[in-house]
């Protein structure tokens, strides 16, 4: 009896099998892994669940990242990204994908959001082209936002990582992110504004 595991790396499709390769039929596959929006189900989720439901959609960014990390510095490169997210686990996670053109090269990352039931926390992991998956950072989340924290490596030494997440209306969000310094003080690094692309219509798309 041969076992087949399907998985999805990077956006490619594998299979890991124990016996001959088994082929599944492509329109099987496209339905098994596809990222579009399920039909609606009963939505039974905490409340604290569906505190990152605001991200949901598609949304134009403005990046600020600071040239130099924990080195005093207050040089800021500004960059204009898309990003778009979708619900995954019933609601109780999100990913999201963000790409951008800078300098003549592309930038895409991941981001993976969710929620663990048993400490009512969000989770956030972060992958690009890197190869690695960076640590979680998490903490509690509410309906207007929230703060997270975590360990990240730079320059070889651990830093305490933190993040904020703010949003006031459907149609603005704001992210930021921070080192903590030897001496016990948080420097913004990374700042994201979030608005959604407006359409033909005035409405949004996300």
């Amino acid at each position: 009896m041969r076992t087949a595991i399907p998985f999805i790396a990077a956006g490619v499709l594998a299979m890991a099998c124990t016996g001959q390769p088994v082929v599944q039929a492509a329109s099987e596959t496209d339905a098994l892994f596809s990222f579009e929006s399920p039909a609606p189900q009963p939505d039974d989720r905490p409340e604290a669940a569906r505190n990152f439901d605001f991200l949901l959609g598609t949304w134009t960014v403005r990046n600020r990242t600071l040239a130099e990390r924990l080195k005093g510095s207050d040089d800021w490169n500004e960059w204009e990204a898309a990003m778009h997210v979708v619900p995954i686990l019933g609601g109780y996670g999100n990913v999201g994908r963000i790409r951008a053109e800078r300098d003549g090269q592309t930038f895409e990352g991941v981001g993976v959001r969710l929620y663990d039931p048993t400490t009512g926390h969000w989770s956030l992991s972060w992958i690009d082209r890197s190869g690695r998956i960076l640590p979680q950072a998490g903490g509690p989340m509410e309906d207007s936002g929230g703060v997270g924290y975590g360990e990240e490596e730079f320059e070889g030494e651990t830093v305490r990582l933190r993040f904020r997440w703010s949003h006031e209306t459907p149609d603005r969000a704001h992210w930021d992110q921070s080192y903590q310094a030897p001496d016990g003080s948080w420097e913004v690094n990374w700042t994201m504004d979030f608005k959604r692309p407006r359409t033909t219509n005035s409405g949004h798309s996300g």
